[in-house]
């Protein structure tokens, strides 16, 4: 492969276009696509590599994190240290203002600043390193390994130091970029792209570190492709006169180009965009297991307040509906989720002097929607047994049960003006036993219990082979809860009852989930993972319902909240019947 040594005089500013976990800060290091503001320190109105004063996907991204992405234009202050004209390990001068390469950069702030385990760092170099190639056509390929080494080198020293999230872009298709068409070395261009490309996710297979990839070269190439729905009409020529770093020209707002070959403030917003849906994924999914298991708690409440209610009969048939809405508000958008859910049991039971045994059959839609977009639904199919040893005034409680779930999920991934959807689907299967130890006082019942839950989400894979397309590992979620509370009951009419619990649960295990993920459209197996933030390790629970007699059969309905704090809750309401036999 071959460039031509004229496009070095196209400028030295070749750059690198040339959740949502709990992250609470964005740190880059990189060249010109990344760069927002290192040269404004000549200027303070340009110096961004852009369609100035255009954010740059780094300023985006940052924004979608609540972060920041200034610049640190002395090596120490600010959290973007990225660099237009900065190579992978080659430090260089430009119109006498140091260039730190990306290994020089992350040496600067290593030597400042301890690494921060919540934070993201971000790691975007090599179209410099390719512009050498320029110089070298004879070692195109040794001097691009080489480049994807360094690169790999710097990720590693992240790593080492305690970064536990690093994302690491490729390159962009240099091939269509106005420049390479310009000198006629499209296909030279794409060739050496996809060479350092595959060299970068090749090496980063061979350390420990969790990489979050980011396939711009697919993105690039789809926008290119269909511009028009992502509001690009012109892909070929430049919104920019001369170069982008002093380029304040806002009458190119629907080209793809602000120059040769960096992306105009649209395109930027494009790609930060894209990195935030990448990283917002994995919580996602995480986030249904985490709802599962909240259902499961109060399934188990429900059977207990059964178990504790007077019956008039031996033998019961008896059936509920239930309609509930969860609610979750807190941290950023990709972590908020809003949804309502049926739910349908029937079942039968048996009792004696001095004991209760039942089953029941179990089905229930679970539809939910990430406030971020998209949404997923799980219908459930299950059954399960439970029973009541009474002890004078004293009772054991033990439920076992387990369903059958169907996932489904449609996500949604912002891109500047459109929106893409991917759809995937997956079986699993959630399991949990219940006990319960209380002591009758006449009206009310005090009780200590114990609730333990397994849920397992088969692997998801998305349809619609693109950049955004992802895969999610199958993963598991185990919690334990114990729970103290107090039971209530008090005849108001000879053929009415009111009924209530009160409680507080706290989880005892709350297994930390990180769903393991990957790019389809990257054929390196690179995966990452991204730990879904924990709900809170404490709750409080209530219920008040009513019943009344007709004949043989109860009528009775009851409304359940759940609470762990202002920004989570949970409330349901359930009427049911029961017939005695």
């Amino acid at each position: 492969m071959h460039f031509k040594k004229s496009l070095l005089a196209s400028g030295i500013f070749f750059g690198s276009f040339c959740h949502a976990a709990d992250i609470n800060q964005s740190v880059f290091f990189g060249d010109s696509l990344t760069d927002s503001g290192y040269y404004t320190q000549i200027n303070a109105n340009i110096g961004k590599f852009t369609t100035n004063p255009d954010k740059v996907w780094s300023e985006v991204l940052a924004d979608h994190l609540g972060a920041t992405a200034n610049p640190s234009n002395n090596g120490q202050n600010g959290t973007n240290y990225a660099v237009g004209g900065a190579k992978s390990a080659e430090d260089t001068v430009n119109f006498g203002i140091s260039v730190p390469s990306a290994q020089s950069q992350v040496q600067n702030y290593l030597a400042n600043h301890q690494i921060n385990p919540n934070a993201l760092y971000t790691v975007w170099i090599g179209a410099n390193d390719l512009l050498a190639v320029a110089q070298n056509p004879a070692n195109a390929t040794s001097v691009i390994t080489a480049a994807a080494q360094n690169t790999v080198g710097t990720v590693k020293t992240l790593h080492d130091n305690g970064a536990k999230v690093i994302l690491v872009p490729n390159l962009p298709d240099v091939g269509l970029t106005p420049q390479a068409t310009a000198l006629g070395i499209n296909a030279q261009a794409t060739a050496a792209t996809q060479l350092y490309n595959s060299s970068i996710y090749n090496g980063l297979l061979t350390t420990s570190a969790n990489v979050v990839p980011l396939d711009t070269f697919s993105l690039l190439q789809e926008v290119a492709q269909n511009p028009s729905i992502y509001g690009f009409s012109n892909t070929t020529s430049t919104a920019c006169t001369g170069s982008s770093a002093i380029c304040t020209d806002k009458g190119g707002s629907d080209y793809l180009f602000a120059d040769g070959i960096h992306p105009t403030g649209k395109a930027h917003k494009v790609v930060g965009d894209y990195a935030y849906g990448v990283l917002s994924a994995p919580v996602q999914i995480g986030q249904i297991s985490q709802s599962l298991i909240t259902h499961g708690q109060n399934k188990g409440n429900f059977l207990h307040q059964r178990l504790h209610s007077d019956r008039q009969h031996q033998q019961n048939f008896w059936a509920t509906g239930t309609l509930t809405q969860q609610k979750n508000t807190q941290g950023k958008s990709s972590n908020k989720t809003d949804n309502i859910n049926s739910n349908i049991q029937v079942g039968i039971d048996t009792s004696k002097n001095n004991y209760t045994l039942g089953a029941y059959l179990n089905y229930q839609n679970h539809d939910q929607k990430w406030q971020q977009g998209g949404k997923f639904d799980v219908d459930s199919m299950g059954l399960g047994i439970y029973h009541q040893q009474r002890f004078g005034k004293m009772h054991l409680n033990t439920q076992i049960g387990m369903d059958k779930l169907t996932i489904n999920t449609h996500r949604q991934i912002a891109l500047g003006q459109t929106i893409r959807s991917h759809k995937a689907r997956a079986n699993g299967h959630h399991m949990f036993v219940d006990m319960q130890a209380g002591f009758n006082m006449g009206n009310f019942t005090p009780y200590l219990g114990v609730n333990a839950q397994h849920v397992k989400i088969g692997q998801l894979l998305e349809n619609d082979k693109t950049a955004t397309s992802m895969q999610f590992d199958k993963h598991t979620q185990k919690e334990i809860f114990a729970k103290a509370g107090v039971m209530g009951q008090l005849p108001i009419s000879q053929n009415w009852q009111v009924f209530g619990d009160l409680g507080v649960s706290h989880r005892l295990v709350n297994d930390e989930l990180a769903v393991k993920s990957r790019l389809q459209s990257i054929s390196t197996p690179n995966r990452f993972s991204l730990t879904t933030p924990k709900a809170d390790k404490t709750s409080v629970y209530g219920s008040v319902g009513v019943k009344t007699a007709i004949g043989k059969a109860d009528l009775y309905a009851n409304l359940q909240g759940q609470t762990s704090g202002s920004d989570n809750t949970d409330v349901s309401g359930l009427v049911g019947v029961s017939y005695g036999f």
